[in-house]
């Protein structure tokens, strides 16, 4: 583990007013607002982090209507504030992702991200859990727009 990673998860803990991880290991799962966060290091980009959690299950009934809101919104990362929503096909579990460089980033910065990945989190889950008629699913695109601004 690199020292700045340490360093920035030390710092983030103190924000949480938490203990910090020790040893810090990843993939870590942190819980914020009943959602559970997994922060994991990425191998191929070793100054990025990826943070990302389940949105559950795609209901069948509803699959072709969110399949199409989720291509959507990850179309130019339109409806899903940089952040990225993709679907494993075997278990119709939806998970959303996002992956940024975290070498320039302080605890409260890391803290301000995650609170508004928590966010956007769920909206997406509110949205699955009742989505509208496929018509009004570009108007939607709106309100999911929080990392990015």
């Amino acid at each position: 583990m690199s020292i700045q990673i340490d360093s920035l998860f030390v710092d983030f803990a103190r924000c949480l007013g938490i203990e910090a991880p020790n040893p810090l290991v990843f993939p870590l799962q942190m819980t914020f607002d009943d959602i559970i966060v997994a922060f994991e290091q990425r191998s191929d980009r070793p100054n990025f982090l990826l943070i990302h959690t389940s949105l559950g299950i795609v209901p069948i009934e509803h699959e072709s209507t969110l399949y199409r809101a989720f291509l959507e919104a990850n179309l130019f990362w339109s409806g899903t504030a940089d952040a990225t929503i993709g679907v494993n096909s075997a278990t119709r579990e939806a998970i959303i992702a996002y992956s940024f460089d975290f070498r320039e980033m302080k605890g409260e910065s890391l803290l301000m991200l995650v609170e508004q990945f928590t966010l956007l989190t769920e909206l997406w889950l509110r949205f699955i859990e009742s989505p509208p008629e496929a018509k009004q699913i570009k108007d939607m695109a709106s309100k999911f727009k929080l990392l990015n601004n």
